[in-house]
C-alpha cells in the first residue's frame, strides 16, 4: 500500500526548462514525492510508466510522438 510519504512521481515535459521546473517546485511542496522518471516524448513517458509504476503523472499536453492526453 502506498502513504503519502512514498507516493512516486513521473514528469513528460519537453521543455528542459519547464521540466526542471516543476521537479524543483514539486520537491520544495512535497520533499516526501520520490522522482522515478522524466521523459521528453510521449513514447518513453508510456513505457516509462509501465515499467516504473509512478503513483502520479505530470504530463505535457504538447510532446512529440504521444501527446500527454493521448499518453494518459
Amino acid at each position: 500500500m502506498t502513504t503519502s510519504s512514498n507516493f512516486r512521481h513521473l514528469v513528460a515535459e519537453d521543455e528542459p526548462i519547464m521540466a526542471a521546473a516543476l521537479r524543483k517546485a514539486l520537491q520544495r511542496l512535497w520533499p516526501e514525492l520520490q522522482s522515478v522518471a522524466s521523459d521528453d516524448n510521449g513514447q518513453d513517458t508510456v513505457e516509462q510508466t509501465l515499467k516504473q509504476r509512478p503513483d502520479i503523472l505530470f504530463l505535457d499536453i504538447k510532446m512529440p510522438y504521444k501527446t500527454g492526453l493521448g499518453t494518459a
